[in-house]
């Protein structure tokens, strides 16, 4: 059965509420396995349909989210870093990838802060996402 169409447009408020909730002291508990599996359920409806580089990226983001409320951002990290290169080599479009990488900055800063490994790993992925947003070309091919 084909998804609906608002099925497909829940993913992008539904990463916000997770990336928000990680944010909030206390807060991480309240975007439950319901919720998460909404926002991948909604994530491969837009892609079977009709993807684009928000739906991509927006896979490779919730990954980071679940490494994040699984406290596994540093050993996790160098598959992030691996999906979201693989992305950036299709699509290079300056002012989205900076788009990814502000809503990275809020929540990895203040999700792992005084956390020495967390911390590192959270610097390194902030590093690649910020050289994606300030590429020279503003170019995109097809996801």
């Amino acid at each position: 059965m084909a998804a609906s169409q608002d099925e497909r447009e829940r993913a992008y408020p539904l990463a916000n509420v997770w990336a928000l909730s990680l944010c909030l002291p206390d807060a991480a508990a309240a975007f439950g396995e319901a919720d998460r599996k909404a926002l991948r359920a909604a994530l491969k409806a837009k892609s079977g349909t009709s993807p684009d580089f928000w739906s991509q990226v927006g896979q490779v983001e919730t990954d980071l989210l679940q490494a994040l409320s699984d406290g596994q951002l540093a050993p996790r990290s160098k598959a992030l870093q691996r999906a979201f290169s693989d992305l950036y080599m299709r699509y290079r479009a300056q002012r989205d990838w900076s788009s990814v990488a502000d809503q990275a900055t809020l929540v990895l800063t203040m999700r792992t802060q005084g956390r020495s490994a967390e911390g590192q790993a959270a610097a390194e992925l902030l590093a690649l996402l910020r050289r994606h947003g300030q590429a020279s070309s503003d170019t995109q091919d097809n996801v």
